[in-house]
C-alpha cells in the first residue's frame, strides 16, 4: 500500500541577543514527520524536506539565502518567516545576509532515521486498531499506528528536536520466526485475492538495499510456543496444561490419544525456540548491526494494575491455569528473548 507522503519542515529561529542583527543567533529544529497512518510509507524513500526560518528583531526587506554556498529562493510567510528547501538531510550551510552587518550562518544537521519494525501482534497493534470500522495500516495484519512500537518511534522523534523518523512497521498479528519472520504468512486476516505475504525479513532486505536501517525493532516468539492458542484451549479446558493439545484446533481437547498434553507441547516449542531465534539472528545480522536490534520482553497480560494475578484473565481461564501459563508459558518465554538478546548482541528492553 503506498500512502501519501509528509514533507518535514525544518523551523530555524533566529534569535536576537541585542538590537544588532549582527549579533543575532540562531536555532533550528524540525517538525514531527510521524502525524497519522497517511504519515507511513512502506517504501521508506528518503522524502524531501524544507526549512522555515524565522527572523526575529527587524524584518529586513529583501533577506538573501545560500545554502551549501549557492543561492536559494525563499518563499516569503506571515510574520518574517521564510521557507527554504532543504533536498535532504545531512550538513548543510545556511547564510542569510540582512543587508545589516555580518551575514547569519549556521551549520544545520538534520538526521532521517529510519526505522523497521518486526514481530507479532505486539509489534503490529493487534487490538489497537487507528480507526473504528476498525481501520487498519495493513488489515491482513492487524497493523496500526497505534503499537506499542509505533508509540515508541512517536515518542523518540517528538523528543529530538534535531531528526524526523521513516518509520516502516512490518509486525503481523499471529506471525512466528519461521511463518511471518523467515517464511511467507498468510495474516491473522487472509485475504486470497492478495494472498500471502512476504517474510518480514525480505521486506527488511529490499528496504536496506535502498538506504540503511538505523534501528530495528523486534518482537516475536509468543506465537512460536503457542501463546494465543494455549489461552483459547485454557478457556474451553479444564485443567488444560494436563489436556491433550492441538494448536491447530484450539477450542477442544485433541482427538489423538497420541497428541501431547499442553504442557508437553509448550517444553517442546520452547526447547526449539532458542535454534529459531539463532537463525533469524543469523538473517538479520546480513543487514543490520547487532546493536541496532532492540528486542522487547512479553508483558503480562495475567496480571492487574496492582501486580496480582487476576481471578479471571480471560472468561473461562481459571486463576490456575493463569498461574501455570505464567510460571511455564511466559517467564519461560522472557528467559529465551533475554538469552537470545545476550548471545547475539542485541538491545534489551526488559520489563
Amino acid at each position: 500500500m503506498r500512502l501519501p507522503s509528509l514533507a518535514a519542515t525544518l523551523v530555524l529561529v533566529v534569535l536576537p541577543t541585542t538590537a544588532s542583527a549582527a549579533e543575532t543567533t540562531l536555532d533550528w529544529s524540525v517538525a514531527d514527520r510521524l502525524s497519522s497512518p497517511a504519515s507511513v510509507q512502506k517504501e521508506a524513500p528518503a522524502r524531501p524536506l524544507a526549512l522555515h526560518v524565522v527572523l526575529t528583531g527587524p524584518c529586513p526587506s529583501a533577506p538573501r539565502w545560500t545554502l551549501d554556498g549557492k543561492p536559494v529562493q525563499a518563499v516569503e510567510r506571515s510574520g518574517c518567516a521564510f521557507d527554504l528547501p532543504l533536498g535532504t538531510t545531512g550538513r548543510h550551510d545556511l547564510e542569510v545576509e540582512t543587508g545589516s552587518g555580518d551575514p547569519l550562518r549556521e551549520q544545520v544537521d538534520l538526521r532521517d532515521l529510519h526505522v523497521v519494525s518486526l514481530g507479532d501482534s505486539v509489534a503490529s497493534g493487534e487490538g489497537n486498531p487507528d480507526g473504528l470500522g476498525p481501520r487498519w495500516l495493513e488489515r491482513r495484519c492487524h497493523r496500526s499506528l497505534r503499537s506499542g512500537a509505533a508509540q515508541a518511534v512517536l515518542a523518540a522523534e517528538r523528543g529530538d528536536r534535531r531528526s524526523v523518523v521513516t518509520f516502516v512497521p512490518l509486525g503481523c498479528s499471529g506471525a512466528t520466526i519461521d511463518e511471518g519472520l523467515l517464511g511467507p504468512y498468510a495474516g491473522i486476516q487472509p485475504d486470497r485475492r492478495r494472498g500471502r505475504l512476504p517474510p518480514q525479513a525480505d521486506v527488511l532486505d529490499a528496504l536496506v538495499a535502498r538506504r540503511p536501517v538505523d534501528a530495528v525493532l523486534l518482537s516475536v516468539g509468543a506465537n512460536d510456543v503457542f501463546f494465543g492458542p494455549l489461552l483459547r484451549f485454557c478457556r474451553g479446558v479444564e485443567n488444560c496444561e494436563e489436556r491433550r493439545f492441538d494448536p491447530a484446533h484450539p477450542g477442544r481437547e485433541a482427538a489423538d490419544p497420541q497428541a501431547p498434553t499442553a504442557a508437553a507441547a509448550v517444553d517442546a516449542a520452547l526447547a526449539d525456540l532458542s535454534g529459531n531465534y539463532d537463525e533469524l539472528a543469523k538473517r538479520l545480522h546480513r543487514v543490520v548491526a547487532a546493536d541496532d536490534v532492540v528486542i522487547v520482553e512479553y508483558f503480562d497480560p495475567l496480571r492487574d494494575q496492582d501486580g496480582e494475578l487476576c481471578r479471571a484473565a480471560l472468561p473461562g481461564v481459571s486463576r490456575d491455569e493463569a498461574a501455570w501459563a505464567e510460571r511455564a508459558v511466559l517467564q519461560p518465554l522472557n528467559e529465551q528473548v533475554r538469552a537470545a538478546a545476550s548471545r547475539h548482541g542485541w538491545r534489551l528492553v526488559s520489563g
